[in-house]
């Protein structure tokens, strides 16, 4: 079945991700929220505690491993989610996470090869660092939307981004001034206030992670419409 994310401009990226906002966002929460709430409740109650280590110790590495894995397991249900919709799929709650947890797997094997890479290369200069996480960016998509693993997800997101790379990092760097723009405006007033920021922080950060998975998968279904030839 044909997108309806056609080639269009970059500049037209950000409209599409706000108008994906617009119409999805109760199915959007109603797939976060079950798996982001439980994490959340912990991570709130273990900043609370007066236990002292070792048990708070381990007990924080355990969460901490949780909250990685249900944040892979969210960008996989939203990139799926955002794919179906596109193709304009009907799917339920249970059939997204079902599709997400046959792929987690094969995204945490992509998500460390790229991080151990990345981090290399990033070791030996800054730059090479900087321009790999660009043409990796999409990662997450290919294994999610495609199907690919490892090496193949890291080729194919490269492909994707090859011609136009320059492009990707722009639009990537205008997102992330955007939501540090975002936090300001909510996060200071509270700040002068002398408010608790222990529960808005954490909700900020929540938003605009989601946010920044809704973009990048419009932005690689904007991509693959835009070269037919290399993604057939």
């Amino acid at each position: 079945m044909e997108s309806q994310f056609k080639p269009y401009s970059l500049s037209q990226i950000f409209s599409l991700t706000g108008e994906f906002f617009k119409s999805y966002t109760p199915q959007i929460l109603s797939i976060a929220l079950p798996i982001l709430i439980p994490i959340q409740i912990l991570l709130f109650f273990l900043s609370k505690s007066q236990s002292t280590p070792p048990e708070i110790g381990f007990a924080v590495f355990i969460v901490l491993v949780l909250n990685a894995l249900s944040w892979v397991f969210l960008s996989l249900c939203i990139s799926i989610f955002v794919s179906e919709v596109a193709v304009q799929n009907s799917v339920t709650v249970p059939q997204i996470f079902e599709k997400a947890m046959s792929k987690l797997f094969p995204a945490l094997i992509t998500s460390f090869l790229s991080f151990f890479f990345i981090f290399c290369l990033s070791l030996l200069l800054v730059i090479p660092g900087i321009i790999f996480s660009v043409f990796w960016a999409f990662v997450m998509q290919s294994v999610a939307i495609r199907g690919k693993v490892g090496m193949e997800a890291l080729s194919y997101s490269k492909s994707l981004v090859t011609g136009r790379w320059w492009n990707t990092f722009g639009y990537f760097l205008v997102l992330g001034l955007i939501f540090i723009l975002f936090s300001i405006v909510i996060m200071l007033p509270i700040q002068l206030m002398g408010s608790s920021i222990n529960i808005i922080q954490p909700l900020v950060s929540i938003v605009m992670s989601i946010v920044g998975v809704v973009f990048s998968t419009v932005f690689f279904l904007v991509y693959e419409q835009s070269l037919p030839a290399r993604t057939a």
